[in-house]
C-alpha cells in the first residue's frame, strides 16, 4: 500500500513538474545557435560576416524580461555586422512595443538593424509597429531592398498571411551580381522565392519551431506557411532558408525541447563550409 502511494505521488509530482518546466523554465532558456552558411558567389570581402537574427517577439504576450536581457547581452557581445528582425513584434495589440523598443535600442550591429513584417503585425498594427521600429533605429523593409556596404543586397517582403509580398518589387533596386539575403516572415514561401537565382539565403521565423517538440515526432502544432521548413537550415534548389524558433510564444505558453533562439549566422563562400 505504501509503495503504491509513493508511486502515485511520484507520478503526480512529475505531472506537475513538466508543465512548470514548460511554462517557467524553458521559455527563459536562451539558445544561441551559431550556423555557418555557405553562399555561392560570396565576395571575399563578405566572408566571415556575422548576421544576427531575432524573430517572433510577441511583445504583448509571454515575452520574458529576463530572456530579453540575455538577448541584449549576447547580441552586444557578438558585435554582428547586421541584425535582422523577422517579424511578429506583437500578437494582438501594441501594448508591449515600447518595452521591446527599449531592448532593441540597446542592441548594436555595424551596418544597422533591419526588419520585415509578420502576420500578427499585419493583422493588428502595421503603422504602430513601423513607427516603433523607426524609434528603435531599425529600418523596416516591406517589398523593397537596399544595397549594403561590401556588396550584399538585403531585401524584405511583406507578410504572406495578411499582407501582399512582392518579391519583384523587393528586388527592383538590385543591379549587378551582389548576392541577396531575403527577409520573409513565413518560411514555406522559399518554394516560390527560390525561382529567383539571385536570392541565396532567406531568413524567416513564424513557426516558433512548433514550441513543443517531442523526440522522433513532428511538432504537433505548426502554423499555416510554417509547415515545411519549421526550424533550422534547409536547402530549396539554389536557395537556403533558415527558420528561427523565435523568442516569444503564442497560444499555449509552453516550450518543450524548443527553446527561444538567437541565431548568429556566419557567411562563408560555398565550398568552404568544412574549412
Amino acid at each position: 500500500m505504501g509503495r503504491a502511494l509513493g508511486w502515485t505521488a511520484g507520478v503526480g509530482l512529475a505531472g506537475m513538474a513538466v508543465p512548470a518546466y514548460a511554462r517557467w523554465i524553458e521559455p527563459d532558456w536562451l539558445s544561441v545557435e551559431r550556423v555557418r552558411v555557405p553562399v555561392a558567389g560570396l565576395p571575399d570581402r563578405l566572408a566571415g560576416w556575422t548576421v544576427a537574427q531575432l524573430s517572433d517577439f510577441h511583445a504583448d504576450g509571454y515575452l520574458s524580461g529576463r530572456l530579453m536581457e540575455r538577448v541584449v547581452d549576447q547580441v552586444r557581445a557578438a558585435r554582428p555586422d547586421l541584425l535582422v528582425l523577422t517579424g511578429d513584434f506583437i500578437s494582438s495589440n501594441r501594448s508591449g512595443l515600447e518595452r521591446l523598443a527599449q531592448w532593441i535600442g540597446r542592441m548594436n550591429a555595424r551596418l544597422g538593424i533591419f526588419g520585415c513584417m509578420g502576420n500578427h503585425d499585419r493583422w493588428h498594427g502595421r503603422g504602430q509597429v513601423e513607427r516603433s521600429l523607426q524609434g528603435m533605429g531599425a529600418e523596416l523593409l516591406v517589398n523593397r531592398g537596399v544595397l549594403l556596404p561590401d556588396g550584399l543586397f538585403l531585401a524584405g517582403v511583406d507578410s504572406a498571411w495578411g499582407g501582399k509580398p512582392e518579391v519583384k518589387s523587393a528586388m527592383s533596386a538590385h543591379a549587378g551580381t551582389a548576392p541577396v539575403l531575403l527577409l520573409a516572415h513565413e518560411p514555406d514561401f522559399a518554394d516560390a522565392y527560390s525561382a529567383d537565382p539571385r536570392i541565396r539565403l532567406q531568413l524567416s521565423g513564424h513557426s516558433h519551431g512548433g514550441q513543443v517538440r517531442l523526440p522522433g515526432f513532428r511538432p504537433p502544432i505548426l502554423p499555416r506557411y510554417g509547415q515545411k521548413y519549421a526550424a533550422g537550415l534547409h536547402r530549396v534548389g539554389s536557395l537556403q532558408v533558415y527558420t528561427n524558433r523565435g523568442l516569444g510564444m503564442v497560444g499555449v505558453p509552453f516550450r518543450v525541447a524548443c527553446p527561444p533562439e538567437l541565431t548568429l549566422l556566419t557567411l562563408v563562400p560555398a565550398g568552404s563550409e568544412r574549412a
